[in-house]
């Protein structure tokens, strides 16, 4: 190891030049994957959700598409009745701003929101994805003006137990923290039903507001069974009228597919990059054969083997891609660091460097910088000692 240190340091500035063009290259790489990361992490915190109930929206919604369309609140009680649910509650969300309002913050992660949920649903021991707290209590029912907050909520606005807090121009109480999710559960704040559907009926023309506590978003529907939800979904669909049922699965598949796509655009972009890089490491093993050829008739006329030759510059290629595997995702971390600061302020986290991702940046560097320096490694192993010497 020390003897490949000291022969990519003969020529410090190409080795430094090479290094860099990897260094750029896994810097690409860990920016579009922290992206693609944070995507993929909103989705499992979807899937999570979604998959263990059925959604009644109004018809005019698409899939996941709970802002801006409004159906009545008292449909849940007609859903409780259907064969099959076990329970149901209407839920209500809109944007949550602080101040003014500014415009939602484009990017990979939701604007900050406001939930509307009933007490009675939080403490449903059958949820599958409960809320889970990192500090404080749940409200309680007939609770009134209280709030618990997403973590990077809290963060944003140095939210703690007892402060209180802006919503829509009203104000409420912290009670809770939520535990952190890295999904749009740490970008929301759960206020009680009444206060939600309150604040709906404010912001919406007198004809449509005049009784607020008959406004939901969606209905949250539990079957008793959820094996047999989308059978429940297919009840609800024909029963009531005006409504999509959507059944667990259903929404996650959409979303799943959108994410692919954006993977591989995403990815593929960035692996195009990194393997420009790898030909700086193809230019640089050639020259260095280029310059070495007598080193190597030398070390092949006084017994070096094939393999030891390939070894010694496969070696060398190895720590190329290394270190600006290393140095390209300490960079990117750095890089997502300062991105994610400047986007805070929003209420949006656009990227996530995982331990995932950087496992598969420095992997990828190796080999790229192993695979790069393969052809140049076995072609010195090639060369015929006596025209190596003759030539040097």
């Amino acid at each position: 190891m020390v003897q490949t240190f000291r022969n990519l340091l003969r020529r410090k500035v190409r080795t430094c030049l090479t290094i860099l063009g990897v260094t750029a290259g896994v810097l690409a790489l860990t920016l579009m994957g922290a992206m693609s990361e944070k995507l993929n992490i909103l989705v499992e915190g979807a899937a999570k959700y979604y998959n263990t109930r059925v959604i009644v929206q109004p018809r005019s919604a698409g899939p996941g598409d709970f802002l801006g369309h409004l159906l009545s609140a008292h449909i849940a009680e007609e859903i409780r009745r259907l064969p099959g649910v076990d329970v149901a509650f209407p839920t209500a969300y809109m944007l949550h701003y602080e101040g003014e309002e500014p415009s939602p913050s484009p990017g990979l992660g939701f604007p900050p929101l406001v939930h509307g949920v009933d007490a009675r649903r939080l403490a449903y021991e059958k949820d599958q994805y409960p809320v889970v707290l990192a500090a404080g209590r749940l409200f309680r029912p007939g609770e009134r003006g209280a709030a618990m907050v997403g973590a990077d909520l809290a963060g944003i606005h140095k939210l703690s137990l007892g402060h209180t807090m802006n919503v829509r121009g009203r104000p409420f109480r912290v009670v809770g923290i939520m535990e952190r999710t890295l999904a749009v559960r740490d970008n929301t704040v759960l206020v009680p039903l009444q206060d939600a559907q309150e604040l709906l009926a404010s912001a919406l023309p007198a004809p449509f507001s005049h009784d607020p506590y008959s406004l939901a978003s969606e209905i949250e529907v539990f079957p008793a069974d959820l094996a047999n939800a989308a059978e429940v979904a297919e009840v609800i669909n024909h029963r009531i009228k005006g409504v999509r049922a959507v059944p667990p699965g259903e929404t996650e598949r959409r979303f799943r597919q959108s994410v692919k796509i954006f993977n591989v655009i995403t990815i593929g972009s960035a692996v195009i990059a990194v393997l420009i890089a790898g030909l700086s490491v193809v230019n640089t093993m050639a020259m260095a054969i280029s310059e070495r050829t007598c080193e190597i008739g030398v070390k092949k006329a006084i017994g070096a083997t094939d393999a030891h030759i390939a070894r010694e510059f496969l070696g060398e290629a190895v720590v190329l891609g290394f270190i600006g595997g290393v140095l390209g995702l300490a960079g990117g971390s750095v890089m997502v660091s300062l991105l994610n600061h400047a986007s805070v302020s929003q209420g949006v986290i656009i990227f996530v460097v995982t331990k995932r991702l950087a496992i598969i940046a420095l992997i990828f560097a190796t080999l790229l910088g192993a695979g790069a320096g393969l052809y140049p490694a076995m072609a010195a192993a090639r060369r015929n000692p006596v025209e190596a010497l003759r030539a040097g």
